[in-house]
């Protein structure tokens, strides 16, 4: 789902079940609050089936099921593991999807699939009621002996009385309200969005579906927008060269980020959602597509893109800030755990080894350090990138009052990179006078991706016409300039283009 907006209709829960005990809850909503629900138990999927397709105003259907399958060992989805790693003490409620059978997961898919090809429009979910219902309360899903008090939750996180005959009933009203939760926009977390492992695949029967989860992520004022400017100029170097790397070369790249901030809490701002949609097709486009729920950060960003790739792509985040770094990792991504890294300063994995086996990327992205990076940095980037097979992106900001460190960067950038034989593409956008975006009207921002040797030289040329490609684009949808600049040591010596 793109958006969130206020509800005026109505949605479903379904617990399957075998000979009537078939779970369902039908939950009517008006300017996105419960006003009344119907619950039942119904004979077999066909009766189902035959009330969802029969009411014209349901919108969105939760089910107590697999909602798509893996490849990979044994099942297992990124979503299983995920839950069986937060939450151990009901991680046994989390089996191995290969040892599934019975009515979860026939009579389950089976209304997914039937309801998915007959509407078309409708917002499928997966839920998982007693692993949710712990995660809720911290106490154990035990209908049996604890119905009334398990009512009276689901009555007052709805709203109004719930009175269940059955657990299937239960599992099914939990299931409607997890619906209600995610397209309201309440619980921002996709559990289906997390990064698959390699040699695996995630197959859809019914289509696209969600796994929304109620994980609270810190949210902390920052001095910029998500989204402005300067994310754009580094993020659409990023999409376009992870995009550039998984269609040229058979080999997997490892992503790290130890920079990584937190992740998105709110929509995006009106003008940054404006200017993705005035983007012509590109990479950083379509990797934000869902860029109006809420903008993603470099580490999402690069999951988005590396799931179009056939996965090619690990993923590992850090930051200084521990429950910055926590919220990372609950919404997918790897921790760093290398050798002499240091969560606290994200410039000591330039000091981390790396094998030659992999092609590396290192995003170096401080906030506001340029006096730093001039200091002992930079020198240690074009080190990185001239020894081995690692690329490092470099993102900078810096405000007018600093253009003399700048001009000291851009003489040691051109003497490094010239001594190291090191090739790099960059993009450049200066301060946007009046913005109304945080930080555009403040600070210059700049990104320059230094390649390491083993890219082949007409494999970078046509890497950097692609990034020249995207500076037009993205100009045209800011309306300021996006510098381009570009240099290639080749045979016949060093190619430079742009400003």
């Amino acid at each position: 789902m793109n958006e969130t907006y206020q509800i005026n209709a109505s949605i479903v829960g379904y617990d399957p079940g075998g000979n009537n005990t078939n779970g369902l809850a039908i939950l009517k909503i008006e300017k996105s609050k419960p006003m009344d629900i119907r619950i039942e138990t119904t004979k077999n999927s066909e009766a189902v089936i035959c009330k969802i397709l029969k009411n014209e105003n349901i919108i969105g259907l939760g089910v107590d099921t697999l909602s798509c399958w893996s490849t990979g060992n044994s099942g297992w989805r990124p979503a299983d593991k995920w839950l069986r790693n937060k939450y151990p003490m009901v991680q046994k409620s989390v089996m191995t999807p290969n040892k599934l059978s019975g009515a979860m997961g026939i009579n389950g898919m089976s209304v997914l699939i039937e309801v998915a090809k007959n509407l078309n429009d409708i917002f499928l979910v997966e839920t998982h009621p007693k692993v949710l219902y712990y995660a809720l309360t911290q106490k154990k899903h035990d209908y049996a002996n604890d119905s009334e008090a398990m009512d009276r939750f689901m009555s007052d996180k709805l709203g109004i009385k719930i009175k269940t005959s059955n657990e299937h009933e239960w599992d099914a009203v939990i299931s409607a309200y997890t619906l209600l939760m995610g397209v309201t926009g309440a619980w921002k977390l996709d559990l289906h969005k997390l990064q698959i492992r390699e040699n695996e695949r995630i197959v859809k029967p019914c289509g696209k579906t969600y796994y929304y989860w109620p994980v609270e992520l810190e949210s902390k004022p920052l001095p910029y927008t998500m989204g402005n400017a300067g994310d754009l100029i580094k993020h659409g170097l990023l999409a376009e060269f992870i995009n550039w790397h998984c269609r040229t070369t058979n080999e997997r790249l490892a992503f790290y980020d130890p920079f990584g901030g937190r992740p998105w809490q709110e929509p995006t701002h009106e003008t940054v959602a404006e200017r993705i949609e005035k983007l012509s097709p590109c990479p950083l486009k379509s990797a934000q597509q869902e860029c109006i729920q809420g903008y993603y950060g470099s580490g999402h960003l690069v999951a988005q893109i590396s799931a179009t790739n056939n996965n090619k792509v690990r993923i590992y985040s850090s930051d200084k800030d521990t429950e910055a770094r926590n919220d990372l990792i609950n919404t997918g991504l790897e921790p760093i755990s290398l050798t002499g890294f240091d969560h606290s300063d994200g410039y000591s994995i330039l000091d981390c080894k790396f094998s030659d086996n992999e092609d590396t990327l290192h995003l170096i992205d401080p906030f506001y350090d340029l006096a730093n990076i001039n200091k002992s940095v930079l020198e240690k980037v074009i080190k990185k990138v001239a020894s081995g097979k690692v690329s490092v992106a470099l993102y900078i900001l810096y405000a007018d009052s600093e253009i003399e460190y700048w001009n000291t960067f851009k003489k040691m950038q051109d003497s490094l990179t010239l001594a190291g034989s090191v090739n790099y593409v960059s993009l450049k956008c200066k301060v946007i006078d009046n913005s109304t975006i945080n930080g555009e009207s403040k600070y210059h921002s700049y990104i320059s991706l230094y390649t390491h040797k083993h890219y082949q030289e007409q494999g970078l040329a046509e890497l950097h016409q692609a990034v020249e490609d995207f500076s037009i684009n993205l100009t045209e949808a800011i309306g300021c300039q996006i510098k381009y600049h570009s240099r290639i040591n080749t045979e016949l010596g060093l190619q430079q283009n742009g400003e």
